[in-house]
């Protein structure tokens, strides 16, 4: 039986993954009216449309508005691209000012800090609503893919958009440390693979799989990547990287 549920959850339309979604309930949230959200939402269908559908209301000709939670999907879609550009911006400055401030330091501290503290807003119970709020859209869309190729190419596309803005943070590590990347590995391939490892940190830590005490690991992991996709610049001088050594001290 089980397993009959799981297929039924595998054949699940990628609309019906709102189901629970009505226009009552979002109305409510707004203090709008349930009619005010349908019509945001709303697509016209034939007459024979099932009569269970929300909120349907027909037409002079037999056609019947229904609230669309395809419509719905596809406009979270568009707001996670917002979320999600945004938030890489944000985090892009919160990393360069610290890749800056170690330099300034002499040693990783102050940088190991902002990873920690980047994993922090993901821990359980996090009180940042607007990152809690994001993450479970962006993976109710990861979800969709499976039954929407529109989603997964605009995800895909989201993803590149996403790598172009973290790709400073890099450069920038590069220079301070005097470091160039190993031949055959770009700047996108670091922010590639060290975004992969910080998204699957703070799934960990959203179900307690993962401590506080693992972030410290996990930025320390971030270095050791970047340690590993690159290797000293013989071209840079250590007067023009003031994190040449790679000393760890003071986090």
């Amino acid at each position: 039986m089980l397993q009959a549920v799981l297929a039924v959850v595998d054949e699940l339309p990628e609309a019906e993954l709102l189901q629970a979604v009505t226009p009552e309930r979002v109305g409510e949230k707004l203090g709008y009216s349930a009619s005010s959200v349908r019509y945001q939402f709303a697509r016209l269908f034939p007459g024979a449309v099932d009569a269970a559908l929300d909120g349907s209301e027909s037409t002079a000709r037999g056609q019947r508005w229904s609230f669309d939670r395809a419509l719905l999907l596809e406009a979270l879609v568009g707001e996670i691209e917002v979320r999600v550009t945004e938030t890489a911006r944000a985090v892009t400055g919160l990393y360069l000012r610290a890749i800056d401030q170690s330099a300034t330091a002499g040693h990783l501290g102050p940088l190991l800090t902002a990873l920690i503290a980047d994993l922090d807003a993901y821990a359980p119970g996090a009180s940042d609503a607007s990152t809690n709020l994001s993450e479970r859209c962006y993976l109710l869309a990861v979800t969709a893919c499976d039954r929407s190729s529109a989603i997964g190419r605009r995800l895909h596309s989201l993803r590149v958009r996403e790598l172009e803005i973290y790709e400073p943070i890099y450069t920038r590590g590069l220079a301070v440390t005097g470091r160039r990347t190993l031949p055959a590995v770009t700047v996108r391939d670091i922010a590639d693979t060290v975004a992969q490892l910080l998204e699957g940190a703070a799934l960990l830590r959203r179900y307690r799989a993962s401590s506080p005490a693992d972030d410290r690991t996990t930025a320390r992991g971030v270095l050791a990547l970047f340690v590993g996709m690159t290797e000293i610049d013989p071209e840079v001088g250590d007067g023009d990287a003031p994190l040449r050594g790679l000393r760890c001290e003071g986090a």
